[in-house]
């Protein structure tokens, strides 16, 4: 494997674009699906070019000829240089079909054989593959080639794809149609999708344009890339925006990245602890932050670490440079402390004895390592337990780090900048346990992220228990120790979370720092009294040799191992002296149980005095109590009042009232509590002095073992607890007890007293609702606005009882009438219509008054004369309304609110036939009456309401009061009111019109 990183050296330099490359693997590089194995080192690659008719417009100048070529050359020089690794190349073409040009053969064989063909494989259009586009032919294709080759899943199989991201293989050309979709969905579940995938193909696409960017949609969709997805996607990455002239450089750099960062991940004898993973990711390049080269302003390149990051790498790689460096001799590179001093950073090989090819050397003042494994890469390695190789104050490791390139010379200067711009940096972080946590039975539950690595000959976690000073309470035995001694033991530490656990820690704790453990039973208690609480810390202890440590020695002369002791994470034990004092809560418990003092519930209940408050019968009382030694809940059970020698029971009380008191045990000074204020009706009818008589229950509250024996106590044996528990509950029975309170007055005050007081304010209140009932009636006279409503007259002839009248038959249609605003009269025809508001205050809707300027008018319901004039009320709405107007002896109809044809030849012929039928009707009852007088056409008063007639006239229902609810009186959903029905007849008299 060090053959093939050698050989990177002598390959062509790459260039970095500018935008980021499109993932399909979403973040998955190379290394991860593509591996070279040390047994049998293969790399398979494929090179496939699309032929299709529509290069002519994406890539009219042929770059894929270029490319084709500089990709052959730079496998044949990895080959050349590499002689370990065995490179097979296949170079194919595809548009509707797919067409095998050239391979399976070595890198070397290829590129002699192929000089020449390079035009002519790049040729569009060639007959045997066709001019469309068909992707899924591509993929049937690959993957015969891979089995043609025997590839197995452990090779490095690679396609460099050249193409305009276009899947169209059947006319019309230019739109991918839906079924043309549908064939990448079955190329996506095919089986020559899932080999490739099996086989970890990593795709490399270079997409190729001139101007506008074809349709990559369909391409994209094989790399999963859609919210549809691909069943067996490709992995690799698209390489959008290419630019034609630096598709070269572009190539070499996605062969070079390839290949090189595979073989990166070949484990070595070299490789530290947590630095395994290979060189970071390609966004991670660094830019030069400062400075322009020269020897006076160096290119800068900052890097910030703290205690949080175990190690670092910092990698120089000049393989993802655009163009070769001049001189890369010239290009001086140093490394800045924080402190701003420097040290020379690559300086291996240098010793006359390092025989080895890339052996670390330390970076002096700062204990790193640097190596120069071959020309074109350098890399800078530190750690944290590089400070035990320090001389003392010349430790840094926490604050920003500067890595310096200059060259001494322009063209050196410029070549420095090159190499500032290929920097690369990736850290390990440290390892952390500071999520520990106790539970409520004092289990220590922690996780260490960040494990390190198995590459650490050592890694033990430990639990120190240290004073508020963070020193450990025994110098010479400073971890905790269990018995048993696995029951707290958190090294080697289990699963692969990383969790430890120690059971009962508080347990431990005092067993450890007992005499039987080589304690002296006094450390925790002395620690807590005189230093403040007691912590645990975790600590982590790894072992591995830093490149030589002790020394730097080469060949078996390596030094002893480092060994870095580090802090991961701790805990506070807020909770270990209420443990501690266990012994003591016990000692007191069985004092007081002997002593039988203080009592064991609350005691001492007080009513206040005088009363809280006294209103009429009704008297609040605050309620004091005296703790006991142990908490417990107040309830009420009865009351009664005494008035003189007359006791009478009170029902008017709170009967779920009541109150929970604490115990005074562990609580210096504890003095009376408050409970919540109890009100009470006393039923008394007139004045009195009056005592109330409260009787309460006084019970153990419900978690009284809990607080008697918390889970930090600790009891000789689980007998005596017993014993001691019956105790406590016998001394804690339930009782009642009875409490007076003072004499106080009740004053009750009479039905004079409260009218002679609230008489006033109700008249008040009176006149307010009516004045509002007023002011919202007037405020609701206006009607809704009717937007130009149309109407239309015609002659009404009463000599048919129904269909088309006889005579003048011509209908004029027009539109006159707007009531808006605060506008209250409108015009139809020679109908005059104005709205009364004055209804609203006896609960009614609004109405409708018409007059006739040129003599009576009769509508729906009638007509009746009116004082003042010929009056007609016609309902509260508008809504399908029609008038009968007599002039002489002629009878015009007159319709408004007509609607849409057909319906309004239909309407008018409905409402005819309904005014001619409510015309004779009318007539002949006034004939009957004695009424002839009424027959004047031009005396008449009719009644028009504003719903249209229907085949069964009922009584119209009233409207709804518009001030007991929320409802506009306006509502065109609610029935007018019948003006001649009842109470709402504004004219009195009958509800008959003419009785």
């Amino acid at each position: 494997m060090a053959a093939l990183l050698v050989g990177l050296g002598g390959a062509a330099v790459a260039f970095v674009a500018d935008s980021e490359p499109v993932s399909a693997g979403d973040g998955v590089e190379a290394t991860e699906r593509c591996e070279i194995t040390v047994e049998q080192p293969t790399v398979n690659v494929v090179m496939l070019l699309d032929a299709s008719a529509s290069l002519r417009a994406t890539d009219p100048g042929n770059a894929r000829r270029d490319g084709l070529e500089a990709a052959v050359n730079n496998l044949a020089a990895l080959a050349l240089a590499n002689p370990a690794v065995k490179i097979s190349v296949a170079v194919d073409v595809f548009a509707s079909g797919y067409q095998r040009e050239h391979g399976w053969s070595g890198a070397g064989e290829a590129q002699q054989e192929l000089v020449g063909r390079f035009g002519e494989i790049t040729r569009v259009g060639r007959v045997s593959a066709g001019n469309a586009t068909d992707y899924g032919r591509a993929m049937s294709g690959v993957a015969e080639r891979l089995r043609s080759a025997g590839a197995p899943a452990s090779d490095c199989n690679l396609l460099l794809w050249f193409t305009d991201g276009v899947h169209d293989p059947r006319p019309p050309f230019g739109v991918v149609t839906e079924d043309e979709w549908d064939q990448l969905r079955a190329a996506c579940r095919s089986e020559d999708m899932r080999y490739l995938s099996a086989r970890g193909l990593y795709t490399v696409v270079v997409l190729l344009s001139a101007g506008e960017p074809a349709d990559s949609a369909p391409l994209r969709h094989l790399f999963g890339e859609t919210a549809e997805g691909c069943e067996h996607e490709l992995d690799g990455e698209i390489r959008a925006d290419v630019d034609v002239g630096v598709l070269r450089n572009e190539l070499d750099e996605l062969i070079n990245e390839v290949v090189y960062e595979v073989s990166a991940e070949a484990e070595t004898d070299d490789d530290l602890p947590n630095e395994q993973d290979g060189v970071p990711d390609e966004g991670e390049y660094s830019e030069c932050a400062a400075g322009d080269g020269t020897e006076g302003s160096p290119c800068e390149i900052p890097f910030s670490l703290d205690e949080g990051h175990e190690s670092f790498r910092v990698f120089v790689d000049m393989t993802f440079l655009s163009r070769e460096l001049s001189n890369p001799e010239a290009v001086n590179f140093n490394l800045a402390a924080p402190s701003g001093e420097r040290s020379a950073a690559v300086v291996a090989p240098v010793a006359a004895d390092a025989a080895e090819t890339g052996q670390y050397q330390p970076v002096l003042p700062f204990w790193f390592l640097s190596r120069r494994p071959y020309d074109s890469r350098w890399e800078v390695i530190g750690h944290q337990a590089a400070e035990q190789l320090a001389r003392p104050g010349d430790w840094e490791w926490a604050g920003e780090w500067k890595l310096l390139f200059w060259g001494d010379n322009d063209v050196a200067a410029a070549d420095a900048r090159k190499v500032a711009a290929a920097v690369r940096t990736v850290s390990v972080e440290s390892a952390s346990a500071e999520a520990m946590s106790l539970t409520d039975r004092q289990t220590l539950i922690g996780f260490v992220e960040n494990y390190p690595s198995a590459d650490y000959s050592a890694v033990v976690l430990n639990l120190e228990p240290r004073d508020s000073t963070g020193e450990p309470l025994y110098a010479t035995r400073r971890y905790l120790a269990c018995e048993p001694p696995a029951a707290c033991s958190p090294a080697p530490v289990s699963g692969a979370e990383r969790r430890f656990e120690v059971p009962r820690l508080f347990d431990q704790l005092v067993w450890w720092d007992s005499e039987q453990a080589g304690g002296t039973g006094l450390e925790l208690q002395n620690a807590i009294a005189e230093r403040g609480p007691v912590s645990l810390a975790a600590v982590l202890t790894q072992q591995f040799r830093y490149g030589g440590s002790n020394g730097y020695g080469s060949g078996d002369a390596r030094g002893e191992p480092l060994r870095w002791v580090n802090d991961v994470g701790g805990i506070a034990l807020d909770g270990l002296p209420d443990y501690l004092g266990g012994e003591r809560q016990w000692q007191e418990l069985v004092d007081w149980v002997e002593s039988g003092e203080p009592p064991a519930l609350p005691f001492g209940v007080d009513l206040s005095s005088p009363p809280l408050e006294v209103a009429g019968d009704t008297v609040t009382f605050a309620v004091t109590v005296r703790p006991g030694y142990l908490p417990g809940v107040i309830t009420i059970d009865g009351a009664s009042a005494r008035s003189g020698a007359e006791t009478v029971p009170v029902e008017g009380y709170d009967r779920e009232w009541s109150c929970q008191v604490a115990g005074t045990r562990g609580r210096a000074g504890a003095g009376a509590a408050d409970c919540a204020a109890i009100g009470i009706d006393l039923g008394v009818s007139k004045d009195s002095d009056v005592v109330v008589e409260l009787d309460f229950s006084i019970g153990p509250d419900s978690g009284l073992e809990d607080f008697v024996f918390p889970d930090a106590m600790t009891v000789p044996s689980p007998q005596e607890r017993a014993a001691l528990w019956e105790e406590i509950q016998r001394a804690a029975q339930p009782r009642s007890e009875s409490v007076d309170s003072e004499p106080f007055r009740v004053d009750i005050a009479t039905l004079g007293d409260k009218f002679s007081k609230f008489w006033p304010i109700l008249v008040v209140l009176v006149v307010l609702a009516a004045l509002t009932r007023l002011f919202v009636a007037w405020r609701l006279r206006p009607w809704h606005r009717l937007d130009s409503p149309e109407f239309v007259t015609k002659r009404l002839d009463l000599g048919q009882a129904g269909g088309q009248p006889r005579g003048d038959d011509s209908i004029e249609v027009d539109s006159c009438m707007d009531l808006t605003g605060r506008a209250v009269e409108g015009t139809l025809g020679y109908v005059t219509v104005k709205s009364a508001w004055l209804p609203l205050l006896t609960g009614r809707g609004p109405s409708l008054q018409a007059t006739s300027t040129r003599g009576g008018c009769i509508g729906p319901e009638g007509y009746r004369d009116g004082r003042g004039g010929r009056i007609g009320l016609i309902g509260h709405h508008l809504h399908e309304g029609w008038v009968v107007e007599v002039v002489g002896d002629q009878h015009c109809l007159v319709v408004w609110d007509l609607g849409d044809e057909p319906e309004r030849s239909t309407r008018i012929a409905e409402v005819e036939d309904a005014a001619r039928e409510k015309l004779l009707e009318m007539r002949t009852t006034a004939q009957a009456r004695g009424l002839e007088a009424a027959s004047a056409a031009d005396d008449s008063v009719g009644s028009v309401g504003d719903r249209g007639p229907t085949p069964e006239r009922g009584t119209a229902s009233r409207s709804s009061d518009p001030f007991e609810d929320s409802s506009a009186p306006f509502d065109d959903t609610q029935p007018p009111p019948n003006p001649f029905d009842g109470p709402d007849d504004p004219f009195g008299g009958s509800r008959d019109p003419f009785g």
